[in-house]
């Protein structure tokens, strides 16, 4: 469901293994999403030396070799006061190779122990490569509210069931903020405040709702990515009492499980019509919880109150998903109509 890269898996940079592929986001404001707060400048490397260090990694202190940079501080932005700085790299492959006589963007981390290091799974780079990077963090002092962009887009195969078009809520601590999918399925929200949102794409011509929530702005000037996938198929039932009476008005949930498990996070609502009647549509292939939402709590597919007990249901792509039958309580329903 969610384009957006999640930002506390991508960086293990306060301990990072041996390894040497690198995960970055594509812009300064998602890393600055991830890096603010800590030592950031522009500065020419005076020394270079090999050294050797202790580092914390996990609940281990192990002794490593690595490189000892001076560094003359020339414009800093955020944590330096000094006027030079030694960073040290982690003692892996991922340690940069600093060019001796250089200008560099550096983006260090501040360990425990007080000293700054860097490496290569940082957007550090030399000044004539970050030309983005810089006029991004000199706009920063100027900057309000934060960004939130994603994509709306088809994940299956074949003919697309609709169209891409609809509208983007993101709702927090100031109320809900709102704009039009583009064509191409790109949409952006700027001068959010920094805080949690939870996000709605509503499309156009039917009653599905595709919600995520956890998205974070941390700080002003930082952005997250998100976005929307869409499928060919649709999910259909009837919501129905004990007695067999048809629970009108009642929402429906479908919540993502790829784990077979219940995750809050990421779901589908719709509504049951007068009949007791629903139906989601442009639903992708995957694993799904199905939840009635009443106002005595969730009734799970195909009517427990337990979500232990809940069956899974799986949607196929080529294949028609069979209508599904969920059992209301009769007092739990007539409770919440009243």
């Amino acid at each position: 469901m969610r384009l957006a890269l999640t930002l506390s898996c991508l960086f293990i940079l306060l301990s990072p293994p041996a390894f040497a592929m690198c995960l970055l986001p594509g812009s300064p404001c998602e890393w600055y999403a991830v890096h603010h707060g800590q030592p950031t400048f522009i500065g020419t490397t005076l020394s270079n030396e090999t050294v050797t260090d202790v580092i914390q990694r996990g609940d281990h202190t192990v002794q490593i070799t690595t490189t000892k940079v001076k560094f003359r501080v020339e414009e800093p932005f955020e944590d330096v006061s000094s006027t030079t700085v030694d960073v040290f790299g982690y003692g892996t492959v991922n340690d940069f190779d600093f060019q001796m006589g250089a200008r560099y963007l550096v983006y260090a981390f501040r360990g425990k122990d007080g000293k700054l290091r860097t490496q290569k799974c940082t957007r550090t780079a030399l000044v004539a490569e970050a030309t983005e990077d810089i006029n991004f963090l000199r706009s920063l002092p100027t900057l309000r509210g934060g960004t939130i962009r994603g994509l709306v887009r088809f994940v299956t195969s074949g003919t697309q069931n609709g169209t891409v078009a609809g509208t983007i809520t993101e709702s927090g601590i100031n109320g809900d903020h709102k704009t039009r999918v583009a064509e191409s399925g790109m949409y952006e929200l700027n001068g959010l405040v920094p805080g949690e949102y939870r996000e709605t794409y509503t499309p156009d011509g039917d009653t599905t709702e595709f919600v995520s929530s956890k998205l974070r702005i941390p700080v002003d000037g930082s952005c997250v990515s998100s976005g929307i996938r869409l499928g060919n198929r649709t999910v259909s039932g009837n919501a129905v009492t004990q007695a067999g009476i048809p629970a009108a008005g009642i929402e429906m949930i479908l919540f993502y499980a790829l784990d077979g498990r219940f995750h809050p996070e990421v779901e589908l609502k719709t509504r049951t019509d007068g009949s007791g009647k629903f139906s989601f549509h442009r639903v992708e292939a995957a694993k799904y919880i199905l939840v009635a939402q009443v106002e005595s709590g969730s009734v799970f597919f195909p009517g427990t109150k337990d979500a232990a007990k809940t069956q899974i249901i799986e949607v196929h792509d080529g294949e028609t998903p069979a209508l599904l039958t969920i059992a209301i309580p009769s007092a739990t329903t007539a409770k919440a109509h009243r």
